[in-house]
């Protein structure tokens, strides 16, 4: 059994208490540190980075020799919550919150499908079988009524482009 501790709106905390809170969780026994975004406060490229704050967070554990998971679980409020999920894992975290159709609590979370294209074609990780993307937001979007969007669903389409079907869809 793994033991995740998030500390509840992480990033809008004091970070002292967070690394306090955090160091006191692992040492009980918590084998992942979960920061959460739970307002989609952060901002890439800005005193608010998710690559600046999750850098700082392992830095800080690591000075009390304290190495747990990072989990990042990051709301898309305003947009960003891919950019500060994909921020979170160049600084070192290795859990993504994800969900199909990007399902979650006001704007949602990380879209799973579009978490997953990035990973795979622009950070060659080739862990997942996206064969089954397809079906799964089919079967989701079946059961909570929300249509599925104009996404990637697979590598193959990340890089296919008709001009053709842009101006169509232009013109609509």
């Amino acid at each position: 059994m793994l033991i995740r501790y998030t500390p509840e709106d992480t990033v809008r905390s004091q970070f002292e208490n967070v690394i306090q809170a955090a160091a006191a969780a692992v040492e009980a026994g918590a084998d992942i540190i979960s920061v959460a975004d739970t307002t989609g406060y952060m901002v890439p490229g800005t005193s608010r980075s998710m690559y600046d704050y999750i850098s700082r967070l392992i830095e800080e554990l690591d000075k009390r020799d304290l190495h747990p998971k990072i989990a990042v679980h990051c709301h898309n409020d305003r947009g960003l919550a891919l950019a500060n999920a994909l921020d979170a894992y160049r600084a070192g975290a290795s859990i993504i919150d994800a969900a199909a159709l990007g399902l979650g609590e006001r704007a949602g979370i990380v879209d799973l499908a579009q978490l997953l294209a990035v990973l795979t074609i622009d950070y060659n990780e080739n862990r997942w079988n996206l064969s089954k993307l397809v079906e799964l937001y089919d079967l989701v979007s079946k059961h909570s009524g929300i249509p599925i969007p104009l996404i990637i669903l697979s590598p193959e389409r990340m890089h296919s482009h008709i001009a053709l079907e842009y101006t169509h869809t232009r013109l609509l």
